[in-house]
């Protein structure tokens, strides 16, 4: 790894990293502003889950009458898998595959530096921000719950086993986007099969949500590896799930950089 170009990275993408951040703490604080505090809504919004733990399976069905359970929309809302995903995905879209588009990734390898030096760098960059992006729902939810002044009914020890669930989830991406972008000639390309692989990873959840009774097609996925719902209510197991996310995104890092060495042209 090169400390200088991991800086530079890191500067270079900070901007996004911020904004990507931001997401998910709006969205655990706004969880906190929408928090019925009227007992009777929270019951009237359990029975409408009632309605849809029939159709679906009960892992990503939200407990909305308890503070716990509601304030894990922070976990489970899209727009944080998005942002967890991007935050990581960005410095590698930009490093190797859009400097080779652009012709300056030449430049770079006429230095000292290696081709697997150079993607572990750029994989450093995307861990970076995958990794702080995924604590920062945890951020959002307690100043969700201040704001709904149910901070002492939130099972904050819980969230943080999510958050470690939710950082493991998000260097899987960060290691597939190493992958793509070492086998992608330039930019625009790398993001296409990108977007294609976590079109996959979402379509696999669906599937696996839809079809009771089949779990094993959720498995096939890295996001049936995340169950925020199910660590709150104390049956999960996140730390074994984070256990086998951070062993695949291992092995496909390995991969990125064995293709990268063997790349004969910049």
């Amino acid at each position: 790894m090169n400390l200088p170009l991991l800086w530079f990275s890191i500067r270079r993408h900070r901007i996004a990293t911020s904004l990507l951040f931001l997401v998910p703490v709006i969205v655990g604080v706004f969880t906190g502003v929408f928090f019925p505090e009227n007992q009777k809504d929270r019951e009237m919004l359990g029975q409408v889950a009632k309605i849809f733990k029939k159709a679906l399976d009960e892992e990503m069905i939200l407990d909305v009458v308890t503070p716990a359970g509601f304030f894990n929309v922070a976990f489970q809302h899209p727009l944080t898998f998005l942002a967890v995903i991007f935050a990581g995905a960005v410095p590698l879209m930009a490093l190797p595959s859009g400097d080779r588009g652009r012709g300056t990734l030449d430049i770079l390898l006429a230095t000292p530096l290696s081709r697997g030096r150079l993607v572990a760098t750029a994989f450093a960059a995307g861990a970076f921000g995958a990794i702080l992006v995924a604590w920062a729902p945890l951020l959002g939810v307690a100043l969700g719950a201040r704001f709904a002044g149910v901070a002492d009914s939130v099972p904050i020890d819980a969230f943080v086993k999510t958050s470690v669930n939710l950082t493991a989830l998000g260097l899987w991406f960060t290691a597939l986007s190493a992958w793509v972008s070492v086998v992608s000639e330039d930019g625009p390309t790398a993001m296409r099969r990108l977007g294609s692989c976590i079109f996959i990873a979402f379509a696999l959840q669906v599937a696996g949500q839809l079809w009771k009774g089949n779990t094993w097609i959720r498995s096939m996925g890295p996001i049936g590896w995340y169950r925020p719902a199910l660590v709150t209510a104390g049956k999960g197991t996140p730390l074994l799930d984070a256990a086998v996310l951070f062993a695949v995104s291992i092995a496909m890092l390995g991969v990125a950089l064995m293709l990268a060495r063997r790349r004969r042209r910049a």
